[in-house]
């Protein structure tokens, strides 16, 4: 099964919305996925917009934040070799 968003959730709060993304390749009662991940972003998005665009603002966010992550890891590493 191809990896997908399978829940979100989204809590309003002051400032737009708190989006919780579960990502993976198997669907909950298909059994246990080979890649699971879990992430939550803040995004300044009215909570009420419909749902591919809280996931892509969601998205959007952790894809900066993750990048950021990537490329420290990868000086790191190379500084270890």
């Amino acid at each position: 099964m191809p990896v997908a968003i399978r829940e979100t959730i989204v809590t309003p709060d002051a400032d737009g919305a708190v989006v919780q993304l579960r990502i993976s390749d198997a669907a909950l009662p298909d059994g246990p996925p080979a890649f699971a991940v879990t992430l939550q972003a803040r995004v300044t998005i009215d909570p009420s917009a419909p749902l591919a665009a809280i996931q892509n603002a969601a998205l959007k966010v952790l894809r900066e934040e993750l990048t950021g992550l990537l490329q420290e890891t990868q000086k790191q590493a190379t500084r270890a070799q």
